[in-house]
């Protein structure tokens, strides 16, 4: 039988009860605006994402160890979503594969907006076993996000102290088991962005959800970017997130570089600079 997507924007119960309803049939419900495909078919409720390939994340056990150990230290902020699976999978096992990918690349790994630790877990565990495991260094607030510098268009849709509960302390239980790994920055950008930071980067992992913020870690962070090296954009394409979206846009096009849009609402940028034709 055909499996068919149904995009809905129901609410969670109403959802549940559509699902037991449909899935004898066949039929299962999407998010709205889903991509809907025929045949085979994944369905990832958070990321947004519908593809008839079977994500490799699901075969994956290391990831899959890594998920079920941040569900069990609420490093997700809705605990029920973690447990039903709704998590943003596919962004962390991203993260996961690039920071492998990145492993040859001159330096170590930076994150720019760490929340409770979920994505620098998830790039720390894909790399565990190779040699010469490379460290992280976390700069936030550990508090949520800040007001300072917040755009009008940023308090409109809600990002006011957004991602609040967490802190240095949650974080470092959450990271403990990679010990010297792991290295803090906590307090505001640009303050904390100084010469103690690594000298040279191999991949970074940028979630600060503003604009200026965003801006004056790419500024500090691009001469200490190693050739080869990595950036991932947490919330490129997300709604929401427009001015922050416009920033990177401008900042990468400066350096000549390309923002690769993903379907998970990821950006990723190699450093390897193309020539004018």
């Amino acid at each position: 039988m055909i499996k068919r997507l149904l995009p809905t924007a129901a609410k969670d119960v109403g959802k549940n009860l559509l699902d037991v309803m449909l899935a004898p049939l066949g039929w299962k419900i999407a998010p709205q605006r889903s991509v809907v495909l025929d045949g085979h078919w994944y369905h990832s409720p958070v990321d947004g994402v519908v593809s008839r390939h079977r994500p490799p994340s699901l075969d994956d056990e290391r990831f899959q160890q890594a998920v079920r150990h941040l569900s069990k230290r609420n490093a997700f902020s809705d605990l029920d979503a973690a447990v039903r699976g709704e998590v943003v999978l596919q962004r962390l096992y991203i993260a996961g594969q690039l920071a492998k990918t990145a492993h040859g690349v001159a330096g170590d790994f930076v994150e720019f907006g760490t929340y409770r630790g979920a994505t620098a877990y998830c790039m720390l565990s894909a790399t565990r076993d190779l040699p010469h495991a490379k460290s992280i260094t976390l700069y936030d607030t550990f508090a949520g996000i800040p007001t300072e510098g917040m755009t009008a268009h940023e308090r409109d849709v809600g990002l006011t102290n957004a991602y609040s509960e967490t802190s240095a302390d949650m974080v470092q239980e959450n990271l403990s088991e990679f010990g010297a790994r792991v290295h803090f920055r906590p307090g505001m950008i640009p303050e904390t962005l100084d010469s103690t930071g690594p000298q040279q980067i191999a991949m970074m992992h940028v979630d600060l959800n503003l604009a200026q913020p965003t801006l004056d870690a790419l500024r500090w962070a691009l001469p200490r970017w190693s050739p080869g090296g990595i950036c991932l954009l947490d919330d490129y394409l997300w709604e929401g997130y427009e001015d922050q979206r416009q920033c990177v846009d401008a900042f990468f096009r400066d350096q000549q570089l390309t923002i690769i849009a993903i379907p998970t609402g990821q950006g990723l940028v190699l450093n390897q600079q193309i020539s004018p034709t």
